[in-house]
């Protein structure tokens, strides 16, 4: 009964706008009236459409569990495992296809410039990639200027290879639309932009390289194995000045990223005592991949590194700098939990 209704008020709309018979597509030979045919097509769409639904509908939660068991659940521990910056470049690419096919219908309705779908997928992807990037587990209690300032100055640190990639990027599609729109040819403003794009990547890396500086103040006094499987380090400030590691992030000595949750600040000479899942590494290790023609890719660092919501970076060192021992000093002792953000990635590169 809903498939005729629905069908006759389509039939009544197809026949106050436009002739019946130009969406009639029955066969000719069944002699059957255009607005007839219409109806019969739309009542056919409904009811195929209602049973088919209906079928669903009776069988949703064995299709969820289906589709969670063989596709849902393993796409989601694949992504996971995956580098953040992999995901990040994903997540761009994938904004840009989408605005891409958005300024795409606008070029067939409304006489957009074909141009304009490449300037959107130019333009796009990178925003989409550093969205990703800069997104946090948390929220921090600064104002927005301040938040999105300091969020870049720790992406700096974490991603220096990737911020510099981008931000040669734009460097590049500014300077190579620049010359095109002053009628350079397309192919020769396409080459000195990727020349651009590569000394200017080498150039803002090297910058960025040049402005890492990782302190000593923050020490490993203790390291113990729960039976729940964490890791806790017991650290302390040696520094003269306070150290806020709220919503900072520590990496292990693979260069995994685990994010501290709870807020935490360390005056000179407390202590606190860090909670991380059971896969934080202490020790040094050397995880190395080959690449062609002998390189080789290190992916580990000798000491866990600190990088506070600031900006700054920190060594977690298991001994003094100046005396060589073990330094132990009874303070008061705070606790804070974290969270792991990404297995794999890189640090500071």
């Amino acid at each position: 009964m809903v498939s005729v209704a629905v069908a006759a008020v389509l039939t009544a709309v197809v026949g106050a706008a436009s002739t019946p018979g130009r969406f009639a597509m029955l066969p000719a030979r069944l002699s059957i009236p255009p607005t007839a045919a219409v109806f019969v097509q739309w009542f056919g769409l409904c009811f195929a459409v209602g049973l088919v639904g209906r079928m669903l509908s009776g069988n949703l939660e064995a299709l969820r569990a289906a589709f969670a068991e063989w596709i849902g659940n393993p796409l989601c521990d694949r992504w996971s495992r995956l580098a953040r910056r992999t995901q990040a470049v994903c997540v761009g690419v994938c904004c840009g296809i989408v605005s891409g096919g958005i300024v795409a219908v606008g070029v067939l309705y409304y006489g957009f410039p074909n141009a304009a779908v490449a300037a959107t997928i130019l333009a796009t992807w990178p925003l989409g990639t550093y969205w990703l990037l800069s997104r946090r587990p948390t929220t921090v209690s600064n104002s927005e200027r301040s938040a999105v300032r300091l969020r870049y100055v720790t992406l700096k640190h974490l991603e220096t290879r990737t911020i510099a990639v981008l931000f040669g990027y734009l460097f590049a599609s500014a300077v190579g639309s620049g010359l095109w729109l002053l009628g350079v040819e397309l192919r020769w403003a396409g080459v000195v932009g990727l020349v651009v794009w590569i000394v200017s990547t080498v150039v803002v890396y090297n910058r960025y390289a040049s402005t890492l500086q990782l302190g000593s103040e923050l020490l490993i006094l203790e390291t113990y194995s729960r039976e729940n499987g964490q890791v806790e380090l017991v650290v302390q400030n040696n520094g003269r000045e306070m150290i806020d590691l709220t919503g900072a992030t520590i990496t292990d000595t693979r260069t995994s990223r685990y994010h501290l949750t709870d807020s935490l600040r360390l005056s000179p000479a407390d202590c606190a005592t860090l909670r991380l899942p059971a896969s934080f590494t202490v020790a040094p290790t050397d995880a190395e991949r080959t690449l062609p023609l002998g390189y080789t890719l290190n992916r580990s660092q000798p000491t866990p590194v600190v990088y506070t919501w600031g900006g700054d970076a920190f060594e977690l060192s298991q001994t003094s700098t100046e005396t060589g021992e073990t330094f132990v000093d009874p303070t008061p002792t705070y606790t804070t939990s974290s969270t792991a953000i990404g297995a794999g990635t890189h640090s500071h590169e």
